[in-house]
């Protein structure tokens, strides 16, 4: 029989199977429906999960750095929690934003295509009003943003940039700059509906109030950096053991290095009244022995205790314990 069927062969096989005379296998049992797995068409470029554990070290890094840099900016305690990081469209990346939004524009070079960092308003509004003095409580939904507010926005944005770069380094030095700020998540046109996105949330926590963080990259610029840095299968640059320096080595480096050294007299404790009521001439009493030992702060810390005495015109100290 050769390969290829005639009409006629063709026309009796039907009839065969029509009339039941020959058994026809269920496709299941015949390709083995196990192995299916469910393929999407309209988005092919999914990241690996090797390639989402290492963006997920970068923004839970990120988000420790941004807590702090918040947290001394707005002189209260910020906790910052990395949520989840996911590869979904930009379509679908729309969808979650709340309208209306403080959505920031970046340039990121070397990331060809744009990085939207977003904060839900109400949140940035908590944080206004406590760098005004106020108690940092959460803004009204859906009302629009002043001139003034989106200044202050802005300079807050220009603040944790600095962060995002820091934790960034590990894999590709990037320089995020501020490119425009728009509060519509529609009017964000920065790559196509159906266009691949990595998607990275975070939770911020106030005093007083809380709300969510967001990040978006091109999935291209992400899949290109991890694989200029080695990382397209996961490796995190900082997981790398680090080559032992011998110990001559990194105490001829740090040797000149300069450090402040004081010697502290004492200390006490006064009301505000007292302090505003502070004259030329007044006395302060100090809680330390004028014959006993002084501490010794390094860099804010006590590394030593020592006696206080004078070498010609200047004031010394004699150590007399090391910590």
């Amino acid at each position: 029989m050769s390969g290829i069927l005639s009409q006629d062969e063709i026309d009796a096989l039907m009839s065969a199977v029509s009339s039941g005379d020959l058994a026809v296998s269920p496709a299941d049992s015949a390709f083995g429906a196990q192995n299916v797995q469910p393929y999407d068409f309209r988005a092919p470029n999914r990241m690996s999960k090797e390639n989402l554990r290492s963006l997920t070290s970068v923004h839970e890094s990120f988000a420790r750095l941004l807590a702090n840099n918040l947290s001394g900016y707005l002189r209260c305690i910020v906790e910052t929690s990395l949520v989840s990081v996911t590869n979904v469209s930009f379509a679908e990346f729309q969808q979650s934003l709340p309208n209306p939004s403080g959505i920031t524009v970046l340039n990121a070079p070397p990331f060809e295509g744009p990085v939207v960092l977003e904060m839900n308003l109400p949140l940035l509004v908590a944080m206004i009003d406590r760098l005004f003095g106020g108690p940092g409580t959460l803004g009204q939904d859906g009302r629009a943003l002043t001139t003034l507010e989106q200044t202050v926005i802005q300079k807050i944005v220009r603040r944790v940039l600095p962060e995002l770069a820091e934790a960034w380094k590990s894999i590709v030095p990037i320089v995020p700059d501020i490119e425009l700020f728009e509060s519509n998540p529609q009017f964000v046109s920065t790559a196509s509906p159906g266009d691949m996105v990595v998607f990275a949330s975070m939770e911020i926590q106030l005093p007083k109030a809380s709300g969510f963080a967001s990040l978006c990259y091109l999935h291209r610029d992400v899949e290109d950096a991890l694989h200029r840095s080695g990382s397209s299968h996961g490796a995190n640059v900082r997981q790398k053991r680090p080559t032992p320096i011998p110990a001559e080595s990194w105490r001829a480096g740090i040797a000149p290095t300069t450090l402040d050294l004081a010697g502290i007299l004492g200390t006490t404790t006064i009301r505000v009244g007292e302090l505003l009521d502070l004259r030329v001439g007044d006395v302060l009493r100090l809680d330390s022995n004028p014959s006993g030992d002084v501490p010794v702060m390094v860099a804010g810390e006590e590394k030593a205790r020592a006696r206080l005495g004078r070498i010609g015109r200047h004031r010394a100290l004699e150590i007399t314990a090391l910590h």
